[in-house]
């Protein structure tokens, strides 16, 4: 699978605070890593089990390819939290209930530019 698509998938998992997800990128660099682990294995990295639950679920890894083709399609690139262009602010917001995406933003490049 493409990087980016690894990308969009831990960008749809809801309910799982981006300080959990900030500490497995930490450990595993980049979510192709992540997306593989087991529950066990997440378990061993002090995930908290509902957090476990929500990013094993099959609702997050299903369809990333038509999220891909409509991004192409529509001309919406994702900035990465460990890109240079991702926003400094951004990544010192505190858990909220707001979903990931202010973690793992999707920059609709192509309105701004």
């Amino acid at each position: 699978m493409v990087e980016i698509l690894y990308w969009i998938w831990i960008s749809r998992i809801k309910k799982v605070q981006n300080k959990t997800l900030l500490k497995l990128l930490e450990k595993y660099k980049l979510p192709n890593q992540i997306y593989e682990l087991s529950y066990y294995e997440l378990l061993k990295n002090q995930v908290k089990e509902f957090e476990i639950v929500e990013i094993l679920k099959k609702e997050y890894r299903d369809n990333l390819q038509d999220y891909y083709d409509y991004m192409v399609k529509n001309n919406i690139d994702i900035i990465p939290i460990n890109n240079k262009y991702y926003p400094e602010k951004l990544k010192n917001i505190e858990d909220t209930n707001v979903q990931n995406d202010l973690l793992f933003s999707v920059q609709f490049l192509g309105h701004y530019l």
